[in-house]
């Protein structure tokens, strides 16, 4: 379900260790701590109450950790408090002058125990599809499964001295920055237009720094992380769409609040590292399932049975909202360009602070692009009817050059493509899909290129 990148241990058998050492250290370490206060008479008179004191706190310390946590895996947490309490709950049940002999007792009925449970779900279930080698499961969870804009957002120095670098080192730089609609959602990633451009202008580094998610605060904070080294030019697209709606909205990775923030009457990041606020059930949702299930899965059918348990329950928190990212609320209609006119006087402060040029890119909205062909829309239409849609996207460009930025309305270009070329133009992962379909990409690259020109982009 996740791409967790390269594994942690170098060979299966070091992981498979790992795996083995966290289902059994927990239990065994809240089991000695048990064991050592049950030799206290206050303890040994109320050991359910001293249980539920002793089990309790790992998890309320859990839960209020994870908020902060992007590299444990809410599974994996939660399976450590899980086996702290086990341990605690077996000791501590255990009648008195019993817990070496019962300690041992259980621990060999346990065994006994998952040995039967193993061997009937090998007669019973089927055998597991496809799963990784052990030394493939990493450990630590990638910021990716998080949220895609918070990755471009803070990356390590040395990913964006990669980036800017890859071929040869002296060749001009474009950046391209927007959503979902930038980063290629629906195609691969050598089809979009920002990998078209490259291929068409091999002396020119176009980097794509579009991402799912994004809006025009993250776009500011992104190009304000991604201009250690000049480019010639940093292009951001601004989607009128739910770029308006996402005005103002909360961050995973800038303690559950906006992007930015008011100094002196100027916009600036108010989180200049990240700071991470994730609400458990995101972290229930986006983290994969548990270290040692997936270590296990392809040797033991319990554990491959229990891994897919751990999918469908997250699919089920996601199929009902629950795990869905902060929520937001979107801005009243008619106040949306009190709050984008700032922000985008963000981003030419920002392009100016380190001598970046800077073009606008006005993307439309689908909905509105069908309403102006006399089509109904087949999707979610972001402003209710067409002179309402037009006006946003000419607004867009108008605050832009207002803001002092240079400012392209790619309107006109992708009307004409989508009334030659019809739905085509769009992929199809649900009905009335805005993102563009690889003809969708390639229609787009050959205009802004002959855009970019003029520009010094060639």
């Amino acid at each position: 379900m996740f791409d967790t990148g390269p594994g942690t241990f170098a060979s299966d058998l070091a992981a498979f260790l790992a795996a083995i050492a966290l289902l059994t250290l927990p239990p065994l370490f809240g089991g000695l701590i048990a064991a050592a206060l049950r030799r206290v008479e206050v303890v040994r008179r109320r050991r359910f109450l001293a249980a539920l004191a002793l089990a309790l706190p790992p998890f309320a310390l859990a839960l209020w950790k994870i908020r902060h946590l992007d590299d444990v895996g809410f599974w994996d947490l939660l399976g450590l408090a899980l086996g702290f309490a086990a341990g605690v709950a077996l000791v501590m049940a255990l009648p008195e002058g019993r817990v070496r002999r019962g300690v041992t007792g259980v621990l060999g009925g346990t065994l006994v125990g998952v040995a039967l449970v193993e061997i009937v779900a090998r007669v019973v279930l089927p055998a597991p599809s496809s799963v990784p080698s052990p030394s493939q499961a990493r450990w630590s969870v990638p910021v990716t499964n998080r949220d895609a804009s918070c990755n471009l957002m803070y990356p390590p120095l040395h990913y964006i001295e990669q980036r800017l670098s890859e071929g040869e080192p002296e060749r001009p730089t474009v950046l391209h920055i927007g959503d979902s609609l930038v980063a290629g959602v629906g195609v691969r990633r050598e089809e979009t237009f920002v990998a078209d451009l490259g291929a068409g202008q091999p002396g020119v580094r176009h980097v794509n720094l579009g991402a799912a998610g994004a809006g025009p605060e993250a776009y500011v904070v992104t190009l304000s992380r991604w201009t250690a080294s000049p480019p010639r030019l940093a292009v951001v697209y601004v989607f009128t769409g739910n770029d308006l709606e996402d005005l103002g909205a909360p961050s995973l990775c800038c303690e559950g609040g906006p992007l930015l923030r008011s100094v002196g009457g100027r916009l600036e990041p108010r989180c200049p590292t990240p700071r991470w606020s994730i609400p458990p059930m995101r972290h229930a949702v986006t983290s994969p399932a548990p270290f040692a299930l997936r270590v296990l899965a392809g040797s033991f059918r319990v554990a491959d049975a229990l891994l897919r348990l751990t999918v469908w329950s997250q699919q089920s928190i996601a199929r009902r909202g629950w795990g869905s990212p902060i929520g937001r609320l979107p801005p009243a209609r008619g106040r949306e360009w009190e709050q984008l006119a700032p922000v985008l006087r963000a981003l030419r402060t920002t392009a100016d602070a380190h001598r970046t040029p800077l073009l606008v890119v006005a993307l439309p909205s689908r909905a509105t692009l069908e309403r102006s062909l006399g089509r109904t829309p087949e999707g979610y239409d972001y402003w209710g009817d067409l002179p309402r849609g037009r006006a946003a996207q000419q607004r867009i460009v108008d605050l832009a050059r207002a803001a002092g930025i240079d400012a392209l309305d790619a309107w006109e270009p992708v009307r004409a493509a989508f009334e030659r070329e019809g739905p085509a133009l769009f992929a199809r992962e649900y009905p009335g899909d805005v993102h563009f379909s690889a003809l969708g990409h390639r229609v787009f690259t050959a205009w802004l290129m002959e855009a970019l020109r003029p520009r010094d982009v060639r």
